[in-house]
C-alpha cells in the first residue's frame, strides 16, 4: 500500500519543517499545501508547471502534487506520479499522506486507516486527520468519520475543517438517497454542505438528484444549470447525468434521454448514461432499443449492477421472475446492502412462491433502512 516503503511509520520520520530560504521545494510544497486545503486545487496544481524535475522530485513536492491531482479526480494522473516517485524508505508526511489517500482512491480505505492509526504523535496533524476521515466515510463509518470531523482540533485550518465537514455532510446524504422515505432529511444536508462549500459541485450534483426525487423540478434544473452554463467538454458530464435523472423521475422521458445522449457524445461507453438512456427507451415503449442498450452494457461488464438493475426491472414487469432473482442476487453480491436489489429481490421471490426466503429478505431489508435512518 503506502509503500513500496520499509515500514509503514517510516514515512512519518521526517516531520514537516518549515523551508529554509532559498529552498525551492520546501516553498513550493507549503504553497501547494495551503491551496490545496483551501480548496483551491487548480492553483494548487499550477504551481506544479515549469518547475525543474529535481524540485518536482522532491517528497514533499511529490506529496502535495499526487494529493492535489486527487483533489482534482484525477487519480490516474496521481497514480502515474506515485509511480514515478518509486520506492521510498525514508519520507516526510505529504508523500506518506498521498500514498494512504491513493490506497483509499483505489479501494483499500482499511490499509489507509491502518497507516493513520500507526501514526503515533503525528497523528494530529491535519492531513493525517483528512486522511483517516476520508478513510472512515470510504467504509462507511459515517458516526464515527463524523465524530471524528467533531473533535478536530482548532489549529486545523478553517477551510481543511469546512472540507471534512461537507464531506461527512455529502457521505450521509448518499445513504439516505438510498431509501425514498430518506431523501427529505438529506435535502437540508445538501443544501447546508452548498452554504459551506459553494464551489463543491458534487454536492449540486447529489442535490439535484434529491430535488428530483422529492419532485422540487424547478430548483434542480436551476442548480443543474448554474454549473452547465459555465462547465465545458468533459466537466459537463457529471451533472449532465443527474440533470437526466431528474427528468427521468418526473416522467420526462425525452427531455432525460436528451441529457443521457448528451453525456455518451462527450463519454463515449458512460456505464450509468447508457442504462439511464435505456430505461427512458423502456419507458418510452421502444423496448428493442431499451434491451438493445442494456445487453450492449452487459456484453461489456457482465456484473454491471445497474445494468443489472435494469434488466431487473424489466424482468419483474414481464414477470420473469427467475430472469430478476437471478440478476439481483449477482446485484447483491456486489452491493450486499442495496435497499433497491432487496426489495426487488423479495418481489421476485415472492412470483416464484419462495415465501420463507422472501421473509428473511424483507428482513434484512428493514433492518438496513433502520440502520440508514439511524446516521
Amino acid at each position: 500500500m503506502i509503500g513500496r516503503a520499509a515500514g509503514v511509520l517510516a514515512l512519518l520520520a521526517a516531520v514537516a519543517l518549515p523551508a529554509r530560504a532559498g529552498d525551492e521545494a520546501g516553498e513550493l510544497a507549503k504553497a501547494a499545501r495551503e491551496l490545496r486545503r483551501e480548496g483551491r486545487t487548480a492553483e494548487a496544481l499550477a504551481l506544479f508547471e515549469g518547475r525543474t524535475p529535481a524540485v518536482l522530485a522532491d517528497l514533499r513536492v511529490a506529496g502535495e502534487r499526487i494529493q492535489a491531482l486527487l483533489d482534482a479526480g484525477r487519480l490516474a494522473d496521481a497514480t502515474a506520479a506515485d509511480t514515478a516517485v518509486g520506492e521510498v524508505q525514508q519520507g516526510p508526511p505529504p508523500i506518506g499522506v498521498a500514498r494512504a489517500r491513493l490506497a483509499t482512491a483505489r479501494g483499500h480505505p482499511e490499509s489507509a486507516l491502518a497507516w493513520t492509526d500507526a501514526a503515533g504523535a503525528q497523528r494530529d496533524h491535519p492531513d493525517i486527520l483528512a486522511t483517516r476521515i476520508e478513510a472512515l466515510l470510504a467504509l462507511d463509518r459515517i458516526p464515527e468519520a463524523e465524530a471524528a470531523v467533531k473533535a478536530l482540533a482548532a489549529a486545523v485550518p478553517a477551510a481543511l475543517r469546512a472540507r471534512l465537514d461537507v464531506d461527512v455532510r455529502l457521505a450521509r446524504a448518499r445513504a439516505m438517497l438510498e431509501d425514498v422515505d430518506l431523501v427529505e432529511r438529506a435535502i437540508p444536508l445538501l443544501e447546508g454542505a452548498l452554504q459551506l462549500q459553494p464551489q463543491r459541485d458534487e454536492v449540486r450534483v447529489e442535490l439535484v438528484t434529491a430535488l428530483a426525487l422529492w419532485h422540487r423540478g424547478e430548483r434542480a434544473e436551476e442548480l443543474a444549470h448554474q454549473v452547465l452554463d459555465r462547465a465545458e467538454g468533459l466537466a459537463r458530464v457529471p451533472m449532465l447525468y443527474a440533470l437526466g435523472c431528474a427528468r427521468r423521475a418526473e416522467l420526462r422521458d425525452a427531455d432525460a434521454a436528451a441529457c443521457f445522449e448528451q453525456v455518451l457524445a462527450l463519454q463515449p461507453g458512460h456505464a450509468r448514461a447508457t442504462v439511464g438512456l435505456a430505461r427512458c427507451r423502456l419507458r418510452q415503449d421502444r423496448e428493442a432499443e431499451g434491451l438493445a442498450l442494456i445487453a450492449e452494457r452487459l456484453a461489456h461488464a457482465p456484473r454491471d449492477a445497474e445494468a443489472l438493475l435494469a434488466s431487473a426491472e424489466h424482468a419483474l414487469e414481464v414477470r420473469d421472475a427467475d430472469a430478476a432473482a437471478g440478476a439481483l442476487r449477482i446485484v447483491l453480491e456486489q452491493r450486499p446492502s442495496s435497499l433497491r436489489a432487496m426489495y426487488m429481490l423479495s418481489r421476485a421471490l415472492a412470483l416464484q412462491g419462495h415465501v420463507e426466503e422472501q421473509q428473511k429478505v424483507l428482513e434484512s431489508w428493514r433492518q438496513r433502512r433502520e440502520a440508514l435512518a439511524a446516521k
